[in-house]
């Protein structure tokens, strides 16, 4: 990092625009500039787990087949991050106005209020949801919506109604044109609902301590992802440890074609 930019952040602090710790939060983003990855849209029918016996195989494929997704849509998430860097340095007023609005928060919204929500969320907790929630890909939702993570949606016709649906509900499970378009759903999800408050919270204090965030710390923000509450988590994080060594983000730092399938 160069003097005249660490002169700025100092100036900055002094001006009360921003504090110490929103500063180490920065660091990531100011010290790599990495252009997000470029990944094909893809949907649920490319993903071919028919004549696969093994299931440590038909785990590799179902990582293999999302993993690049994710990596591409954190990438986004973290060049956004240095978008906003940029326009905290500069009075990118604009830039600051479409990040609030995209993330859902008010005009009057603080930087660490915006550096909170636009973050990214470990792959090995975005694989470990993925698999959970839609069965390794084989799930009702996802063979017919694309959807992975059981999102819902609240717009009558939105989606696909759940046949267990209890009377006087009107949720629906939505449905989406590619598996890339489900992922970016999740993160902002993830990154928005008041439900995973918790879940920013630790990842913002990992950041404070310029540590990166563990997925099994961040799990623990999950509570409100499923009825089973502490169980739910508890599976979650057990998926996490065993397929720790299938899931690490440079295995799918790539860009990925037709023949990964």
């Amino acid at each position: 990092m160069n003097r005249p930019r660490l002169n700025l952040l100092t100036t900055l602090i002094m001006a009360g625009i921003l504090t110490a710790g929103v500063v180490v939060a920065l660091m990531p983003s100011l010290l790599t500039r990495q252009a997000p990855s470029q990944v094909p849209h893809v949907t649920i029918e490319d993903l071919d787990l028919s004549g696969i016996d093994s299931v440590q195989e038909k785990k590799q494929r179902f990582f293999s087949f999302l993993g690049p997704i994710v990596v591409a849509e954190n990438d986004r998430i973290r060049a956004q991050r240095a978008h906003l860097t940029e326009a905290l340095e500069t009075g990118g007023g604009n830039v600051l106005k479409q990040l609030r609005d995209e993330y859902d928060l008010p005009a009057e919204a603080s930087a660490e209020q915006l550096l909170k929500r636009i973050d990214v969320v470990p792959l090995e907790l975005v694989l470990a949801q993925a698999a959970n929630e839609s069965m390794w890909g084989a799930s009702r939702f996802a063979r017919e919506g694309n959807n992975l993570f059981g999102q819902w949606c609240f717009t009558p016709g939105c989606g696909m109604v759940p046949q267990q649906r209890e009377s006087g509900l009107s949720h629906e499970v939505a449905v989406f044109d590619s598996i890339n378009a489900a992922v970016a759903a999740y993160l902002k999800n993830i990154n928005t609902h008041r439900a995973y408050r918790k879940l920013r919270t630790l990842r913002a204090q990992a950041r404070h301590r310029n540590e990166n965030p563990d997925p099994l710390v961040l799990a623990q923000g999950l509570g409100a992802y499923s009825e089973r509450g502490e169980e739910y988590i508890a599976e979650v994080q057990s998926m996490i440890r065993s397929n720790r060594e299938l899931v690490t983000p440079e295995r799918y730092r790539k860009t990925m074609t037709s023949s990964d399938f």
